[in-house]
């Protein structure tokens, strides 16, 4: 059963799909894997980019108003002394408390805690009963005289969020307290990063200020609190839920608050998905275009070679009629038409054979015919010597005859062995083409390889001009953040302009301007950028095209050295049938030595003849001589009917007309 089955063949056109196949797979599976990958961290990284740059941009925001606060206790402690308390209305005191509030929307209330328990508020309150020193911003403040001491978060009696930052009066006699409202702070800090990301701020003691899900207050999350209360800084990955989760964090200095950016990963792998799907659709399109670009290449290549083998086989049975196809102008066809000179001059060789084998059997008969007529006369020689004379003349002329017919038999044999070598000469040149082709498909190479190395340079300059738009990325990425921070230098000039009152208005005017400037800075910052990911976008669409370009050129080396391969297999076929058509043209020239020894043989027996003709007194000696050289005769000719039989019918097989 396994022996009836048909044997495996590796053939040209399995060999060639098979390399196209590696050869388009391989590298787009490759670029694929890469470009999927590449994408992915490249998306990763700018979301973890934006997210840093939102934790900064809070933490810029927190240290400012942070410390615009700390300035103004140091202020205020500076200018209060033991000297002006008077009561819980102090008349030194409460205009100054009042009009620090007017200017200030972000504080809730400031006021002032004696040692003796007073209080003195900046908004009228009856808090007699409150006593300051049991509160924790009194006793924070008593623990470092001098220094500016915060509560933890907490919510006041308005139900609202809030901190107090205090600090000690110069002479010890009570303590200065803020309480700021976190509303405006949290509202400024509460940025989106992505779609679904957002900014966490806690407090030292892990207590949220800022969180888009938490109220200000509630207790934060171990899973992310703990990381982040760990170091001052870094990036850690968490779970959520069932969701994971990064956070990108760091501290405040002014205030030892945490500030965290939290991402989902599914988001940072969505960007990275949607290009993997657009990256595989885009290499499955062009497998297609490219695996039917190759199998019409293959059919170009191996059509033309089934055409030449199958006339090739017809030729192999003798058939010499069967017109081979040469009109491809490449070196298969180069090879078809040699192959079509081949076949024309076989069959005006064999025509001349079989002509050449026609006469050489008309020749055997005649010779056949005058030694039956020699040996009539040998017989009736005691007769009659006039008889025998007659039949020695008649003897002599049949033996011309043959000498004449072997000399016209040499020279169709010497005839045949010079179309023999013209023959092998045309093999010859045959292959000499072939080789002069096989020279053609090796500069061919060589200058796709050239070819290559010019790619390879252009793809270098196209990733150096990558390169640098991400330098440029960096500069407007500088300029961005001094824009930035531009505009809270402005907005900080602006509150100081506003405190200073009617001295500060010229200067608020001029902030005013710094913002405007700033803000235009970013636009223009942010025009740039958006120019510069353009001109990537061009870099990248050049790079994969020259990624392409090069695979095209990689396919072209192979099939250059396919066609080089198969030159030199045609090479070595044609000089094999050099060498057959040599030793042809020796058998030839053989034949050509045999027959030369045949008409000496007859020249002999004609000399023979005449001296038996003339010397007619020996006759029984000439006529035992004449029977002798009759039989060698008729023996001679029967060999060389023989001969020209079997040579005619080797000659019968080539098929040289057509029907």
């Amino acid at each position: 059963m396994l022996g009836m089955k048909k044997k495996f063949r590796f053939t040209v056109r399995k060999k060639l799909y098979l390399s196209f196949f590696i050869v388009l797979l391989i590298p787009a599976l490759i670029i694929g894997w890469t470009a999927s990958e590449t994408s992915r961290d490249k998306m990763q990284e700018q979301m973890l980019g934006s997210a840093e740059q939102s934790v900064e941009t809070v933490n810029l925001i927190i240290s400012n108003a942070i410390q615009a606060k700390m300035h103004d206790a140091d202020y205020l402690t500076s200018i209060i002394n033991a000297s002006m308390i008077d009561g819980p209305r102090s008349p030194r005191i409460v205009p100054s408390l009042e009009q620090y509030l007017g200017m200030h929307a972000d504080a809730n209330d400031i006021y002032i805690g004696t040692k003796e328990g007073l209080m003195i508020r900046g908004k009228a309150k009856d808090d007699s009963s409150y006593d300051p020193r049991e509160r924790d911003w009194y006793k924070l403040a008593m623990k470092t005289p001098g220094k500016i001491a915060m509560t933890p978060i907490i919510i006041n009696t308005s139900g609202k969020p809030a901190l107090v930052m205090s600090k000690t009066l110069p002479d010890g006699s009570g303590v200065l307290g803020i309480s700021l409202n976190l509303d405006v702070l949290s509202a400024q800090s509460s940025i989106h990063i992505g779609d679904k990301g957002y900014v966490v701020v806690l407090d030292g003691a892990k207590k949220v200020i800022v969180h888009p899900d938490l109220k200000p207050a509630d207790e934060a999350g171990k899973s992310y609190a703990d990381p982040m209360f760990a170091e001052p800084s870094g990036i850690f990955d968490y779970d959520l839920g069932d969701n994971g989760k990064k956070m990108v964090f760091q501290t405040n200095e002014a205030t030892g608050w945490k500030i965290g950016g939290s991402l989902y990963e599914e988001e940072l792998n969505e960007g990275a998905d949607a290009i993997q799907r657009i990256v595989t659709i885009t290499i499955v399109v062009i497998l297609l275009v490219l695996i039917a670009a190759c199998s019409f290449l293959v059919n170009s290549i191996t059509r033309p070679l089934l055409r030449l083998q199958e006339s090739a086989a017809v030729i192999s049975k003798g058939d010499l009629t069967a017109l081979i196809d040469t009109r491809k102008q490449d070196e298969i066809g180069n090879v078809a038409r040699s192959f079509q000179s081949m076949v024309d001059n076989l069959r005006a060789m064999i025509m001349g054979v079989q002509e050449t084998t026609e006469l050489v059997s008309s020749s055997a008969e005649e010779l056949a015919a005058s030694a039956e007529q020699s040996s009539h006369a040998i017989e009736h020689v005691s007769g009659s010597v006039q008889e025998m004379a007659a039949g020695s003349e008649q003897q002599v002329g049949s033996v011309q005859q043959g000498a004449q017919s072997l000399t016209n038999i040499s020279a169709e044999i010497q005839n045949l062995s010079g179309q023999m070598q013209e023959m092998s000469s045309g093999m010859q040149q045959t292959s000499a083409s072939a080789h002069e082709g096989n020279q053609a498909a090796m500069e061919a190479a060589q200058q796709i390889y050239s070819v290559q190395e010019t790619v390879g340079r252009l793809d270098g300059i196209v990733n150096k001009l990558g390169e640098r738009s991400l330098e440029i990325d960096n500069i407007v990425e500088v300029i961005t953040n001094i824009s930035q921070q531009t505009n809270l230098l402005a907005l900080n000039a602006s509150i100081e302009a506003a405190r200073a009152g009617e001295q500060g208005r010229g200067f608020a005017v001029v902030a005013s301007e710094v913002r405007k400037l700033a803000f235009n800075s970013e636009q223009s910052a942010f025009q740039i950028s958006e120019l510069v990911q353009a001109v990537r976008m061009h870099v990248e669409e050049v790079a994969a095209e020259m990624v392409v370009t090069k695979t095209k050129v990689e396919s072209g080396i192979e099939a250059v050295n396919i066609s080089g391969r198969s030159f030199s297999e045609i090479t070595r076929t044609v000089e094999h049938s050099a060498s057959t058509l040599e030793e042809l043209a020796n058998a030839a020239q053989e034949m050509n030595g045999n027959a030369a020894a045949v008409v000496e043989h007859m020249n002999k027996i004609k000399s023979i003849s005449e001296h038996a003709s003339e010397i007619t007194d020996s006759v029984s000696a000439a006529t035992q001589q004449q029977q002798a050289s009759t039989e060698e005769i008729a023996s001679s000719a029967a060999g060389l009917s023989s001969m020209a039989e079997q040579l005619q019918q080797l000659v019968l097989r080539f098929k040289i007309y057509h029907n």
